[in-house]
Formats: structure tokens, C-alpha cells, sequence
């Protein structure tokens, strides 16, 4: 998925078309991450927003047709099968189906439609890097580098969301990005949490940061040892 650079077995007008789709599909990405980040700095559930619905539901569609036609271009169907069912399954627009079909989004499921868009956005936003860059080292960290701002980014808008009506220590957005990025380093912040929401983002928060952070010290180490073979030789 999102990989612009098309295989060369295609003819020209599929690889413009390829192409276009991808354009297409990053577009949707990024407004789905501009729609969500508008109704929270408005304090709207984007679950609730009709809009937003709409959006996300055709949004959705287009991330499915791109698979689907990468599945028919791609000649290891299984091979692209398993590398991107995570991206399938998130990308079934959910909300959509239970506001169609009348069922309450209510606790634990309500935190998950609310994780699943953010998700879908991340992973768009960081499978493009996959077209930036000449060396998969490089390609891997851009990506980590965007997952780690995705994933702090997201995490402090649900926070505020969710806590700054019940919440004495959290009176703007800022704050609940200062507690999303010290979360994440696992300094730890002075703002408690008070719901359950933001008690899951705090572990969440503190485990990607155990995991993504090494990631800095192994390309810096790797970059540091390919300096210094190229002025040996």
C-alpha cells in the first residue's frame, strides 16, 4: 500500500492511475487527521458529527478500493495479504455500521471507535515515508519518527477530550500534549489522570515509548559506524 514507486511489469496507464489512487488515498489520510483534530479543538465528539461521518465513511471506501486493486496488480497475492490485513481491518469504517444499524456506542467499545480513525491515519501517514527515501534505514526510521508524533499527537487529544471536563489539573489542550509527550519519554507528568481513557493512554504511552525509543539509538549508531567506515577508506 502507498508504495508510489509502481512495479515496472505495469503498463503506463496503470502506473499513472496507481499513482493517482495513492494520491488520492493520502489525501483522505490527512483529512481524516484535519477532521478529527477540528471537532476536538471545538470539543465535538467526531463521533457524533455528521460530517465527519460522511467523510469517514467515503474516505474508508477508497482506502478498501486501493487494496482491493493492489491485491489484483500484486502477483504474491498472499504475500500482500498477510502484509496488510492490519490495514484492512482498520479500515472497515465501523461507526458508520453501527450508526446505520442503530446500535449504542457506549464504554470500552466507545474508546475503541474512537482509537480505530486515529489509527487508520497513523498508518497511512507513516506507510508513505515508504516513498521518500533511498535506504531502508532511513525508510524505517522516517517511519518511526511519524508514528511517534502520530501516536503523541492523537494521544493528547483523546486525553483532553476526555479529561478536561472532569479534570482540575488539564485547562488547555497544551497541557494535555505536555502530558502526552512526558508520557512518552516515561518522565512521568503532574497531571493526573481521572478516567479510564486517560489511564490506557498513560500505559500506551509509556510502552511505545519503551519500544520507539531505542529505535533513535540503533540509527544513530548505524549512521555513527557508517561514517567512520566511509573516512577509513
Amino acid at each position: 500500500m502507498l508504495r508510489l514507486k509502481t512495479p515496472p511489469s505495469l503498463g503506463k496507464k496503470q502506473n499513472l492511475s496507481l499513482l493517482l489512487l495513492h494520491v488520492l488515498v493520502i489525501a483522505g489520510a490527512i483529512t481524516l487527521v484535519l477532521l478529527i483534530s477540528f471537532d476536538t479543538f471545538r470539543n465535538v465528539s467526531f463521533l457524533g458529527d455528521p460530517t465527519y461521518l460522511k467523510a469517514q465513511f467515503w474516505i474508508c471506501m477508497l482506502f478498501l478500493v486501493d487494496i482491493a486493486v493492489e491485491f489484483f496488480m500484486s502477483p504474491k497475492k498472499w504475500g500482500y495479504i498477510a502484509a496488510h490485513t492490519f490495514f484492512f481491518i482498520i479500515c472497515i469504517p465501523y461507526v458508520n455500521i453501527f450508526d446505520y444499524m442503530g446500535w449504542a456506542i457506549e464504554g470500552e467499545l466507545r474508546f475503541v471507535m474512537r482509537v480505530v480513525p486515529m489509527l487508520r491515519a497513523a498508518y497511512v501517514l507513516a506507510l508513505i515515508t515508504g516513498t521518500l527515501s533511498r535506504s531502508k534505514v532511513t525508510d524505517m526510521f522516517t517511519c518511526y519518527i511519524i508514528l511517534l508524533l502520530t501516536i503523541v499527537y492523537f494521544s493528547s487529544m483523546m486525553f483532553y477530550v476526555e479529561e478536561h471536563s472532569v479534570n482540575p489539573d488539564l485547562t488547555s489542550y497544551w497541557q494535555a500534549l505536555w502530558w502526552s509527550v512526558m508520557n512518552m519519554t516515561t518522565a512521568g507528568c503532574y497531571i493526573n489522570e481521572y478516567t479510564t481513557v486517560g489511564r490506557v493512554l498513560s500505559v500506551i504511552l509509556s510502552g511505545g515509548g519503551l519500544i520507539l525509543f531505542p529505535v533513535f539509538t540503533v540509527y544513530i549508531a548505524d549512521a555513527v559506524a557508517g561514517t567512520s567506515s566511509g573516512e577509513q577508506q
